[in-house]
């Protein structure tokens, strides 16, 4: 994980939209090494789950997906996702969204059992696509637990 912060360091420090992708207040990124330092024993602690995507195996992050918020008592966490706009509008938050829905579902650890995802109305894209990823989710989510009754929810929280 570590190889990849820098990418991710510089996603946030070159991002000039930042308004428009979240809904959480903007806080001045802090030194690289705080930066590194915050996110490690985030991941350690289990507060924090990437997801990072490579392009067709060239080592070129395109990506992430995080997980963060986890609510033991309740079983819950809310998603966030980037992509530099360099690489929006190619499907890659698709391909991102399809492999978090994969691994976390049968993580044993956590147990969820709901995720949500918290979105600017402004952020119609980001609206758009979880619109169209929630069908293909309950059908996975579904086909993961077979006949089971569905006991996950997924739920898109849009504010102003």
């Amino acid at each position: 994980m570590e190889d990849y912060l820098p990418d991710l360091y510089e996603w946030s420090h070159t991002e000039t939209e930042k308004e428009q992708h979240t809904c959480r207040p903007i806080i001045e990124l802090p030194p690289y090494n705080n930066y590194k330092e915050n996110v490690l024993k985030r991941l350690a602690n289990g507060q924090l789950i990437y997801i990072l995507v490579d392009k067709s195996n060239s080592n070129k992050r395109i990506g992430k997906i995080q997980l963060f918020d986890y609510n033991s008592r309740n079983k819950s966490a809310e998603i966030g996702y980037y992509l530099p706009l360099k690489h929006r509008k190619q499907g890659y938050a698709n391909v991102l969204l399809e492999l978090f829905i994969d691994t976390i579902f049968e993580r044993k650890d956590l147990e969820l059992n709901k995720i949500y995802a918290t979105v600017a109305a402004c952020n119609q894209a980001s609206i758009k696509l979880l619109k169209n990823s929630i069908l293909s989710w309950r059908e996975l989510i579904e086909s993961i637990i077979g006949l089971v009754m569905v006991r996950y929810a997924i739920n898109i929280i849009i504010l102003c």
